[in-house]
């Protein structure tokens, strides 16, 4: 039983969200005396008045219920993924940095056309992009797995001071829809962004780029939550099934720097980039909505990511009457330099101020080292216009399984 009482107050706690089938009859002294001292504060109660339990009693209670707490109430699995918070936390953390990074690949793909050897016409540029895709997250210890589709529209408007200086502002609106594994739940992430970018061009193929943005954001977060009180044997009074609900917001900052060389030979080109992004998510404080007794208070969390990226590119021309078609590729080994592990300490809504316990939520250490893949294919027509398609996927990553598409247009004029 003592193990279970550790497990539950010192290990890191997951998903946040919750689905009713039937509310608790009470929340009570009852639930305080048979769920939180009993599984908090371990046998030196239960062994203890009112209950006096004997050795048996308190394995049995230990495996049938606290149990419970840890792998059935506050997680969906068996391995003890997410033991109350951090489930969501972690997906919280990996949706807000897939929105800012599907933003900032939108405003690379303007500034990889800029670079191309099919020159611009015009002073002015107008940027339209949809961007797709989906994630897969494997469920770890601490976190949650989940499934999520991430749309994107991106329009942006640039002028070309000269032949060198280009700069310009996008605004975008982006929606990730996360639902965890095991019907536990789902995450809804949305975010209005805008971003100010620039690209200085060097000598016959060089370029340095840079971009910096600032998007608000809306959390919604739902959780499956279910605990059997008979399933021990022992008679326990009460069962818990709910739904436990959060709307809660944030805001992020995002700022990237490129820059590499291109070498034109023929119709074909090769070259080398190295790129740093960075992002900065800051969400508010909030509290569970619920009837399970279990819901939640949160603080303030802020994280951080920073990625390093050094990679090669290629690409050749086509030419077609009407203008050219330009496939090209690219693949880039990633370093992440922050992202550490989190740890944010969570309160429970009903007693916030009389239980000495805090749960911990705790994420993952990073993956630091992963690689990603593109593939694209530019129509560029002769009037200036030029239409996109590219294909991105992330390589050798612990975690996530990952791919993107995006699509668009740029019309110079």
């Amino acid at each position: 039983m003592r193990n279970a009482a550790i497990l539950l107050s010192g290990f890191s706690i997951g998903l946040l969200s919750f689905n009713a089938s039937a509310a608790p009859n009470t929340v009570d002294q009852d639930f305080v005396d048979y769920y939180i001292e009993p599984c908090l504060l371990g046998n030196a109660v239960l062994s203890a008045p009112p209950y006096n339990w004997t050795d048996d009693e308190q394995t049995a209670y230990g495996d049938a219920i606290c149990s419970q707490l840890i792998s059935g109430g506050f997680t969906s699995s068996e391995n003890y993924s997410s033991t109350s918070g951090v489930g969501s936390i972690g997906a919280q953390t990996s949706t807000s940095e897939a929105v800012a990074k599907l933003q900032a690949d939108s405003i690379q793909d303007r500034l990889d056309e800029l670079q191309d050897e099919v020159a611009p016409r015009g002073g002015w540029g107008l940027l339209l992009s949809v961007q797709g895709g989906e994630t897969e997250r494997d469920e770890t210890t601490h976190e949650l797995g989940y499934d999520s589709e991430l749309e994107s529209v991106v329009i942006g408007l640039d002028y070309r001071f000269n032949d060198a200086l280009v700069a310009g502002a996008a605004f975008g609106i982006t929606k990730d829809e996360a639902d965890y594994d095991g019907d536990a739940g789902e995450l809804e992430t949305e975010s209005q962004s805008l971003i100010a970018y620039l690209t200085y061009l060097i000598g016959a193929g060089g370029y340095i780029n840079g971009y910096i943005g600032y998007a608000p954001l809306e959390y919604t977060n739902t959780r499956n939550f279910t605990i059997d009180g008979d399933s021990s044997g022992a008679g326990f009074p009460l069962d818990i099934s709910g739904t436990v609900k959060s709307d809660y917001d944030g805001d992020q900052t995002m700022v990237g720097i490129s820059g590499g060389y291109d070498w034109y030979l023929g119709n074909y080109s090769v070259g080398w980039f190295a790129n740093w992004d960075y992002s900065d998510t800051d969400v508010d404080g909030y509290e569970e909505k619920g009837d399970t007794g279990f819901e939640l208070e949160y603080p303030d969390q802020d994280t951080q990511s920073s990625a390093f990226s050094l990679g090669v590119n290629g690409s050749f021309s086509i030419d077609v009457g009407w203008g050219a078609l330009i496939p090209n590729a690219s693949l880039a080994a990633v370093y992440e330099d922050q992202q550490d592990p989190q740890k944010f300490a969570a309160k429970l809504v009903l007693i916030p101020d009389q239980h000495p316990t805090e749960f911990i939520l705790e994420t993952d250490d990073p993956d630091r080292n992963y690689g990603i893949a593109t593939l694209g294919l530019v129509l560029a027509a002769n009037s200036g216009t030029q239409y996109f398609i590219t294909y991105e996927k992330l390589l050798e990553h612990d975690f996530f399984e990952t791919w993107s598409l995006s699509a668009g247009a740029l019309i110079e004029f």
